[in-house]
């Protein structure tokens, strides 16, 4: 399978989520202005052998304040996901690897004032479907460990000292920092009851 996709979206009013710099706990919401967001997107199944598929999706594009042309807070210019997926009988599993490509934070006064390096995370699952004619068919017992190499990027920071547009911004103490949640292992059981007619 094989999907392309253009996009262009005008965005009137906007708002903009900012962490309040005094308090360091709550969100403050300010009107960015308008802006423009572009870009294409790709995506792809490709099938190898007996069950075996390789998954990838791509995105490439930009998204500007109209009156500035600096990037809007949390857009990155890239995204990418390419993975294994594997089906036989009543087994599936798959290995999916995303990575986020470099994005902007904002303050209260300064867009892209803060820049965040790319970052990924790998996940991985396995379920087993009951099929056929039980009396249980469509259950499902699954295992997913998200964040399998338990990377702790940083994915947000709240400047503790308000940036201007005349300083870059430089890491301090007081910095607020969102960092992508470590591994977790999740075990599902969905129970399906199929009684013979």
């Amino acid at each position: 399978t094989l999907e392309l996709d253009a996009y262009v979206i005008p965005f009137d009013t906007p708002y903009s989520a900012i962490n309040d710099t005094t308090s360091q706990t709550e969100l403050i919401y300010v009107q960015t202005g308008p802006s423009n967001t572009k870009g294409i997107e790709a995506e792809s199944t490709i099938f190898i052998r007996r069950g075996l598929s390789l998954y990838l999706n791509a995105t490439l594009g930009s998204a500007r304040y109209s009156n500035t042309g600096l990037w809007v807070a949390n857009a990155p210019g890239y995204t990418g996901t390419a993975g294994l997926t594997w089906q036989e009988k009543n087994w599936d599993m798959g290995f999916l690897n995303k990575r986020i490509g470099k994005m902007y934070n904002d303050n209260s006064s300064v867009n892209q004032a803060v820049p965040i390096a790319p970052w990924s995370t790998s996940n991985v699952f396995l379920n087993y479907t009951v099929k056929h004619s039980s009396f249980l068919r469509g259950s499902k017992l699954g295992l997913a460990v998200n964040n399998l190499f338990d990377n702790h990027s940083i994915t947000g920071i709240a400047p503790g000292l308000k940036p201007t547009s005349a300083v870059p911004f430089t890491p301090n103490g007081g910095d607020l920092l969102t960092l992508l949640p470590g591994r977790s292992v999740m075990a599902t059981l969905t129970v399906g009851f199929a009684p013979k007619r």
